[in-house]
């Protein structure tokens, strides 16, 4: 099979995949989190204008999104347009999983892995992003990176929030949430907590693994 017709073959069952969650809408995605009450405590504090700061542009990127799915369809219906995707951007993937398969030592800025003392200060079992080298022995990375206070304390707050919402979903522990979320800078409010969490996992519930959905229920009563 030619390269061009095995990418199409790929992206064809990407598109399935792509499919099969497509009805958990972008438009419902938007709702969920462009109405949840910490952008609005964001907009009201004025720092947006103060420095010229923008929030995710929500309906530019659903409908980019849309034009970009639409083109892959097309395109594997068509069997036309193979050139677009052999130079697509990449993120890494492929390059990592080459030098993985190949053996070929290969530097790249920022993989995400857990920190093993990568970083002083957070711990081992925290994800970060560093530098890495990758070859079929996997992912090396230099140790004992020093951070400076203020940024190593913002990370040390976002690890004890994602442990924090970790430990509220597997032991259905809605009080654990609620402290997840009110550690957020931008939740300064218990009714603003409650009602992220509420908006959160409710619309998700359909498309969970059954094993999650009574969590997610004890969680959100």
């Amino acid at each position: 099979m030619s390269i061009g017709k095995n990418f199409l073959k790929i992206l064809s069952r990407s598109l399935v995949e792509f499919t099969n969650i497509s009805n958990y809408s972008q438009s419902r995605v938007t709702n969920i989190y462009a109405n949840t009450s910490p952008l609005d405590v964001f907009r009201a504090n004025k720092t947006l204008g103060k420095y010229d700061l923008s929030l995710y542009d929500w309906e530019y990127f659903d409908a980019s999104r849309d034009r970009l799915w639409h083109k892959i369809a097309q395109d594997i219906k068509d069997r036309s347009n193979v050139q677009d995707y052999l130079l697509a951007h990449s993120e890494g993937a492929v390059e990592i999983i080459e030098a993985i398969l190949k053996d070929e030592k290969l530097d790249w800025e920022a993989v995400n892995i857990p920190n093993l003392g990568g970083i002083h200060g957070l711990p081992d079992n925290s994800i970060v992003e560093l530098p890495a080298t990758v070859d079929s022995k996997g992912f090396a990375t230099r140790k004992g990176y020093e951070l400076p206070m203020g940024i190593l304390s913002l990370l040390q707050q976002e690890v004890a929030t994602s442990q924090l919402c970790i430990d509220s979903i597997v032991h259905a522990d809605r009080q654990l949430a609620i402290q997840s979320l009110l550690l957020d800078p931008v939740v300064d409010d218990l009714d603003t907590a409650a009602d992220i969490l509420k908006r959160s996992c409710l619309p998700t519930s359909n498309f969970s693994p059954p094993i999650l959905l009574d969590q997610f229920r004890r969680i959100t009563t």
